[in-house]
């Protein structure tokens, strides 16, 4: 794979981790407020925002897994292409 490849590529992910957490803080920052300004045990509402949190949890978590598996595949290539060099 080619550099500017590798480069785009983290790039975009980045990008989609960087939205995924604005979402994140955001549906916390809600989430807080509906707790502040509850009146009855559990509402809808807040129920509704701790599903919310929790899927964008899972995205989040899902997104570094494949950050580390990219990062270690990165790191692969490129010793694999300096040992080639070096031969």
């Amino acid at each position: 794979m080619d550099t500017k490849v590798y480069v785009s590529t983290v790039r975009e992910y980045g990008e989609h981790l960087r939205k995924l957490s604005t979402k994140l803080t955001a549906t916390f920052r809600q989430l807080e407020q509906a707790l502040d300004e509850q009146q009855s045990p559990v509402e809808t509402n807040i129920v509704s925002l701790l599903e919310v949190t929790a899927e964008l949890n899972n995205s989040l978590f899902a997104a570094m897994v494949f950050c580390q598996r990219l990062q270690v595949f990165l790191e692969s290539t490129k010793r694999d292409n300096g040992s080639r060099l070096k031969n």
